[in-house]
């Protein structure tokens, strides 16, 4: 509720920034990005509250034998875009920008491999489905908070450039 909070409040003052100080492009870019990080970051802290929740429910049950090492390697991953995209913002980085960019191909490949396991797993019966199913959210939130970075990565090029990403 707090990333709700803040973000409504960004939302507020870019509003009251356009309306009031009328920005040019530059400062213009500037003011939208940080509306897009907003939404961002709140969308961000959704998908790891609910990476918890389903993580407890797991823990709840017997974790062992579980894919946690795969899991663990594409948290690891997303975390560090998520250091790494904070700082090519505060710095202006566009090769960090892209490069952060970039890596969310890996992100996914490692998703598309941890999901492909876990049905695996479901189909031998070496998972249960109910923990199966919550693994399949856990690894599709940590593969939606990379997308989220990259749209941060992507919103640190357009400020640096005026250009949009495809």
């Amino acid at each position: 509720s707090e990333l709700d909070d803040l973000e409504a409040e960004v939302k507020e003052r870019v509003l009251m920034l356009i309306t009031v100080r009328a920005p040019r492009s530059d400062d213009l870019r500037r003011v939208l990005s940080t509306a897009n990080a907003a939404h961002s970051f709140e969308r961000i802290g959704d998908y790891a509250r609910n990476t918890a929740k389903r993580t407890k429910a797991i823990m709840a049950t017997d974790p062992a034998n579980l894919p946690w090492d795969q899991l663990i390697e594409i948290g690891t991953m997303v975390a560090a875009m998520i250091d790494d995209v904070i700082v090519a913002h505060q710095q202006g980085d566009l090769d960090a920008a892209q490069a952060i960019r970039n890596s969310d191909v890996h992100v996914d490949k490692l998703h598309t491999a941890f999901f492909g396991g876990v049905i695996a797993a479901m189909e031998e019966g070496d998972v249960p489905p109910l923990v199966g199913a919550h693994l399949l959210f856990i690894g599709k939130n940590l593969e939606r908070i990379g997308d989220f970075t990259t749209s941060l990565a992507e919103q640190v090029l357009f400020i640096e450039t005026g250009e949009t990403v495809e």
